[in-house]
């Protein structure tokens, strides 16, 4: 069984789509679903319509999802936005939130991760690989040996790190997005979807195409 399988219960903090497909995972890791909580209206369609709405995180709910805490609740932050998820990770400890992985993921038994970690579907976490509080490696991406990413940073679907790549915190990296080995990508850097990073990406800039270049818009 994986280490991060678990019959703890678990709020999702989040009720868009990326919530739905952390749901799933949580489900088929063992984790029993209690509820979900949001600044937005709940989701409809499964595995969340079924799922008691606690409310806003950053508004009434919030004493709600203190009280679940206490009652040894696990929460996982289930949104995209980078700045939101390290909202709620302040707002309510990082020693709350749970470490989902995907049973179908593959997970280095020398890599290390954080608190309130998203591993999806059928990605791959190589030796030594550390990842970092709050973060999101999204369905079937490769994060080869020695990378390192960033707190609340998100590898989106099928993109690939070569070993030694360091992604700063709150940094996106696209779909299908391919980073040569030992490049680093700054603190909120964005990387388009189907780019091809050879270079250095500085903090707070976007690149795009192949190779990557720095858009014109960031």
């Amino acid at each position: 069984m994986n280490s991060h399988q678990s019959s703890a219960q678990l709020l999702i903090l989040g009720a868009g789509g990326h919530a739905a497909v952390v749901a799933e995972s949580a489900q088929r890791a063992g984790f029993v679903l209690v509820g979900i909580a949001s600044t937005e209206a709940p989701c409809v369609g499964a595995p969340l319509d079924t799922l008691t709405f606690v409310g806003d995180p950053d508004g009434a709910g919030a004493s709600r999802i203190d009280a679940l805490i206490r009652d040894g609740v696990r929460l996982i932050a289930a949104v995209g936005d980078a700045s939101i998820r390290a909202r709620w990770m302040t707002r309510f400890g990082p020693i709350a939130f749970a470490t989902i992985v995907d049973p179908s993921a593959v997970l280095s038994p020398s890599a290390t991760l954080g608190t309130g970690v998203f591993i999806g579907a059928r990605a791959v976490v190589q030796a030594r690989a550390r990842i970092l509080d709050g973060a999101i490696l999204n369905t079937a991406c490769v994060v080869e040996h020695d990378c390192v990413i960033g707190v609340c940073a998100h590898i989106s679907p099928a993109a690939v790190l070569c070993g030694g790549v360091h992604v700063g915190a709150h940094a996106h990296v696209g779909a299908g997005a391919v980073i040569i080995p030992a490049m680093v990508i700054g603190e909120r850097a964005r990387i388009g979807a189907g780019a091809v990073v050879v270079r250095e990406v500085e903090s707070d800039t976007t690149v795009m195409g192949v190779p990557a270049r720095r858009s014109t818009t960031s």
